[in-house]
């Protein structure tokens, strides 16, 4: 999957234990969650544990980069609601923080342009 693409935290999951050969029944094992529990998060019929350890021990277990941590940190909170701790952080320490995001949201960006933006200001 690319980039573009916006996943569910299911289907990402699934995406990256599979990346790894890891069977579903190792995972759960590995998370001390039942199979089952863990099937029905990948399937999107249970939503996932948001606590912060369970992402920790999700990106430990997968050995997953930097990259895909924070990939897989940001579909859970966009699905909980819930801001990640780094950028709750950051709008404590950066002032001009809302001021972008208003911004953005006055020029009425489409994701595609925000994504667009972003990629220009990593480079």
């Amino acid at each position: 999957m690319t980039d573009k693409t916006i996943l569910s935290f299911g289907d990402y999951l699934r995406e990256l234990r599979i990346r790894r050969e890891i069977s579903m029944r190792t995972l759960a094992k590995e998370l001390n969650m039942d199979v089952g529990n863990l099937s029905r998060i990948e399937n999107g019929k249970m939503k996932p544990p948001m606590k912060e350890q369970f992402l920790e021990d999700i990106s430990d277990i997968l050995k997953l980069s930097k990259k895909e941590k924070e990939k897989l940190i940001d579909i859970s909170s966009h699905e909980s609601g819930e801001y990640p701790r780094d950028i709750k952080e950051m709008l404590k320490e950066h002032s001009y923080i809302p001021v972008l995001l208003r911004t953005i949201s006055n020029k009425k960006l489409s994701d595609e342009e925000i994504r667009k933006l972003t990629e220009k200001l990593n480079k």
